[in-house]
């Protein structure tokens, strides 16, 4: 056992020798090159930070476990991830260091910069025909509560000028619509984009970044509505299902309790698939049998459109998570 214990002590004394050298050599090419501004705007200080963070936690968690090398190979991790956001900040570029700004305030300026550039990557993977169904998803974000912002409309602009996609300010001012005219709630046309802008299969890496345009547009005037709290839980839910990762399911459950509850809800299907056979929707509930209207990703989403059914047919409808 005692021979055993010298190994992995050994072992772990190489890996921070090779950890060390490894942040030399890192450290070398990007020093030689630290007053260059392109070196600079390269690191991604919000990276960085996230990785600082990761590394103190895990530091903490050494620390109590008393696993020393894992401690000391994490406290390299931390010395490169601060070395970078040193050399990310411009602190070194000669441009800056003429301005007389504060550290903190080159890591702001950094920041700002890189939430303009934040698109980037997306643009690069976005054909002219994706980017316009994105633009569409990010306009029906701001106009779920019905208030379309000054930074709202100012983010969307941006957006489409980026993308070479044409909209006018007189067209991102008129709420959106249904393609077919057919009268649909701000939250399933909002839904249906994105499950539109899916169906075209992007790859993982630009669905990733349309979840945090989708996030920052929700943050983008400072609040968060209750229309936005409702939604952005479905619409996660429902990229993390494109992305085949864990997400809870609910179904939207009406229960007829009379022939005439039946005959409505035969019209309900009707009328949001003419070619749905009612029949396939029915399903055994609490001894009695229902039949199932949506397939939702948020509680929130799934009892606001049980509430829909309550109230606009008169007609028990009960939410139930899939297990």
């Amino acid at each position: 056992m005692e021979f055993f214990k010298s190994v992995v002590q050994f072992l772990t004394g190489i890996a921070i020798l090779i950890s060390i050298v490894n942040l030399y050599f890192k450290a070398n090419k990007i020093w030689k090159r630290k007053h260059e501004k392109e070196v600079a705007e390269s690191q991604s200080i919000v990276a960085l930070g996230s990785e600082a963070l990761l590394y103190i936690l895990w530091g903490v968690s050494f620390a109590l476990s008393r696993d020393w090398g894992a401690l000391a190979d994490n406290a390299v991790g931390m010395v490169e991830t601060g070395f970078f956001i040193i050399i990310g900040s411009g602190m070194f570029v000669i441009q800056k260091k003429h301005s007389k700004k504060s550290f903190w305030q080159m890591i702001k300026d950094s920041i700002h910069m890189e939430r303009k550039e934040a698109a980037y990557l997306l643009k690069s993977l976005s054909g002219k025909g994706q980017a316009e169904k994105i633009i569409k998803i990010l306009k029906h974000i701001a106009w779920i509560d019905n208030d379309l912002a000054d930074k709202e409309k100012e983010m969307i602009l941006n957006f489409a000028s980026s993308w070479n996609v044409k909209l006018s300010e007189a067209e991102l001012l008129s709420k959106p619509k249904s393609d077919d005219g057919n009268e649909i709630s701000p939250f399933k046309l909002l839904k249906k984009s994105l499950e539109d802008y899916l169906t075209e299969e992007p790859q993982a890496s630009q669905v990733k970044e349309v979840k945090k345009l989708i996030h920052d547009m929700i943050d983008a005037d400072g609040r968060i509505s209750r229309e936005e709290d409702i939604i952005i839980g479905e619409l996660d839910g429902l990229i993390c299902e494109y992305l085949n990762e864990p997400n809870p399911k609910y179904h939207v459950i009406v229960i007829p309790q009379q022939q005439e509850h039946r005959e409505i809800v035969e019209m309900i299907v009707k009328t949001l698939d003419p070619h749905k056979e009612i029949s396939k929707l029915e399903t055994k509930i609490d001894g009695g049998f229902g039949f199932i209207m949506e397939e939702c990703f948020s509680v929130h989403y799934a009892d606001i459109l049980a509430q829909e059914q309550r109230e606009n047919h008169s007609i028990m409808t009960i939410v139930k998570q899939i297990v």
